[in-house]
């Protein structure tokens, strides 16, 4: 298919280039951020590099959104989401400028309060990430959103590796966490004025949402569960995806535990590529399997014969099974993740989409930590 009738079909529109490269921008700046944080509890000599401490890092950079994720999303089906895209950028900005200032200045009260800011950074780019996906039905037509759910978020996940390459390649200069965290916030800027190159209305919500009240809250929180549990096939999707996250966190930790033990650095390295070449696999074969069979179909065929694969590499050496078995969840866990946008984004009423992809968000790194934690106990 050529360009121009991929741009005909309803893929490629400006709108959705707009988006990826909103999306794009926003993540590679969070990898640059996330870069310091991993640095300093993970990965320098002083580190403790233990599976609770693994868990540490995934409950810092996951769940403060998950706490008032919910309420938040309220957020998303009652203000512009362009203006969410736009201000969201600005203000994570302005926190990290204060976090780069006080990690500057040192102290008790001064860490305390630039660990507080990061929190505040770290749920803003969920809020971001959730405004992003329910954005799509906006720019693409209903057909193309398995391309486009198989295009954004696994190019936002390469494009968050890149930034955490940037941020390794800043921290090798021997330049300070102030150097690492104000070079995201350059990056944050061109997110923000990429966003803002929307019309104001182009990314919903539709027509006669209205300015949300803190009273608001719990009411349309309640009127979203009850939605969603009337649309099955979205509530099960979210549930299969959250079952699948909770055992990819299980395996997580148990492979870093395993290579940190023995101090197999280029272990976990191979590990982690597998599991990127896997994410890059399913954005590319989904769509092409897609129109051959039917996208549900296509999901269990290659479930099952990635755990077929994941079981027989077990009789490998230690390196070369966690390799297959990281491949083997990448492209399984991105196929189900495109598989669970399109559910959604299809069966949920555009009035409920902002908080379904909130409540999305939170189960999605819920289950991740739950599973890390689980796999930490057992392994100790």
């Amino acid at each position: 298919m050529s360009a121009a009738d991929s741009i005909h079909d309803g893929l490629w529109t400006p709108g959705f280039r707009r988006l990826l490269a909103a999306r794009l921008t926003s993540q590679c700046g969070d990898g640059v951020f996330q870069a310091g944080i991993a640095w300093l509890v993970l990965l320098s000599p002083d580190a403790q590099r233990t599976p609770a401490s693994f868990v540490g890092v995934l409950a810092l950079l996951l769940l403060p959104f998950s706490i008032v994720g919910p309420f938040a999303g309220v957020v998303l089906d009652r203000w512009r989401r362009r203006q969410i895209l736009f201000v969201g950028q600005l203000l994570r900005v302005a926190a990290v400028c204060a976090v780069a200032f006080l990690s500057g200045v040192g102290g008790q009260r001064g860490t305390v309060l630039a660990y507080a800011l990061v929190l505040v950074a770290l749920g803003i780019n969920r809020l971001l990430l959730a405004a992003l996906s329910a954005s799509v039905p906006y720019v693409v037509r209903r057909g193309r959103l398995v391309d486009a759910n198989a295009i954004g978020p696994t190019a936002g996940t390469v494009s968050t590796g890149a930034g955490l390459a940037i941020g390794a390649l800043v921290i090798a200069t021997s330049a300070t966490s102030s150097h690492v965290l104000l070079a995201s916030t350059l990056v944050f800027v061109a997110a923000a004025l990429i966003a803002k190159g929307f019309a104001p209305e182009a990314l919903g919500p539709g027509a006669g949402a209205r300015t949300p009240r803190l009273a608001d809250a719990v009411v349309d929180l309640r009127a979203a569960y009850r939605h969603l549990s009337g649309r099955p096939r979205a509530w099960w999707a979210l549930v299969r995806l959250g079952a699948f996250r909770f055992a990819f966190g299980w395996w997580a930790v148990w492979v870093f535990a395993e290579t940190a033990a023995s101090s197999a650095d280029a272990d976990a390295a191979a590990s982690a590529i597998a599991t990127a070449a896997g994410i890059g696999a399913a954005a590319v074969l989904t769509p092409l399997a897609a129109r051959r069979w039917a996208l549900d179909q296509w999901v269990r065929t290659l479930a099952i014969a990635m755990v077929a694969v994941a079981l027989a590499s077990a009789v490998a050496d230690p390196a070369v099974m966690w390799a297959i078995q990281g491949f083997a969840f990448g492209i399984a866990g991105q196929t189900l993740k495109i598989q669970t946008d399109t559910i959604v984004q299809r069966e949920v009423d555009e009035s409920f989409l902002g908080r379904t992809f909130t409540l999305y968000d939170v189960t999605f790194n819920v289950t991740f930590v739950a599973g890390s934690l689980i796999g930490a106990i057992g392994y100790t």
